[in-house]
């Protein structure tokens, strides 16, 4: 069995640091950070990249391996959503890069039996994601804690029933997504 840490949104590392500081086990786990932004990967890289338990994605977690439009905004509120209304995001200001098809990356590379931890802070995509997990059944399978950032009001075309729906669909599966703040060194 393994211990995972998942970090979708690694910005230039905060949240690792914040695993670290908080989970006494966190040199046990095989820690994922996934981060675009070209400029928030390579001050990632530096500080992380030679760790032998970090593995870094320059990519964003999608539904596919594919290529998306990244709407580069600032450091901590760039998105792949083009309704995002805060951070400074544009529609029509944006960067081609690499996604992952999530739900396949984790059962490519992780057994039901592995104890993972899933922080996401995704700006708006969590409304992407986590349907996408629940609808291949990994969010069920594979993950043991969820933690994350709504974004529920910073995006245009996002409807409250949209988020509602989401969250009820989560508890029905015993998951409430716990706020997960790096940048405030906080927690729920």
């Amino acid at each position: 069995m393994k211990k995972v840490f998942l970090d979708f949104g690694a910005c230039v590392g905060e949240s690792i640091q914040m695993f670290n500081e908080i989970w006494p086990d966190s040199s046990q786990f095989e820690i994922h950070s996934f981060e675009a932004l070209p400029d928030n990967f390579k001050e990632l890289s530096e500080t992380f990249g030679n760790w032998k338990n970090i593995t870094l994605h320059q990519s964003v977690v999608y539904t596919a391996d594919t290529k998306v439009k990244f709407h580069n905004a600032t450091k901590y509120s760039s998105s792949i959503r083009s309704d995002k209304i805060t951070g400074g995001v544009n529609s029509d200001k944006y960067i081609t890069v690499s996604s992952i098809d999530i739900a396949k990356f984790i059962t490519d590379n992780f057994s039901k039996n592995d104890y993972i931890i899933m922080k996401m802070d995704i700006e708006g995509a969590e409304y992407e994601i986590l349907p996408h997990l629940l609808n291949t059944n990994v969010l069920q399978d594979y993950v043991n804690e969820l933690y994350g950032e709504w974004h529920l009001g910073k995006l245009k075309n996002l409807k409250k029933e949209v988020h509602d729906n989401l969250v009820t669909e989560l508890k029905s599966y015993g998951f409430n997504m716990v706020n997960w703040s790096a940048i405030n060194r906080k927690i729920g």
